[in-house]
């Protein structure tokens, strides 16, 4: 196996550059402490909104449920017994082939 040492310089530069970017950022927003406020309203601002839109989509989900709900009816199954004393293990229902004896696709 052979391994290549690439350089890491130019990362390395890209880093530097974002950190002496952030400490720019942030000596510019301490000597301008109304950007902090301006940013802050935008923040709330969009907060605000985001929590509306979650709303009206909550509210929209809920009223079209009401119609999908009426429309799909219930579903009940007369013909089944559920009793314990019907059950049984699975290795009992098994054919020969293995597979169960009920299954769709037994060949007959």
């Amino acid at each position: 196996m052979t391994e290549i040492r690439k350089s890491t310089a130019l990362s390395g530069i890209g880093i530097l550059l974002i950190v002496l970017g952030l400490i720019a950022l942030a000596v510019y927003v301490a000597f301008n402490p109304w950007i902090l406020v301006s940013l802050a309203y935008i923040l709330l601002v969009l907060v605000i909104v985001v929590v509306l839109v979650a709303i009206a989509v909550f509210l929209a989900m809920g009223l079209l449920a009401v119609p999908f709900y009426i429309k799909k009816g219930v579903t009940q199954q007369t013909d089944r017994s559920y009793n314990l004393d019907d059950i049984k293990p699975v290795k009992e229902k098994l054919d020969a082939d293995g597979r169960p004896g009920d299954s769709p696709d037994k060949d007959e």
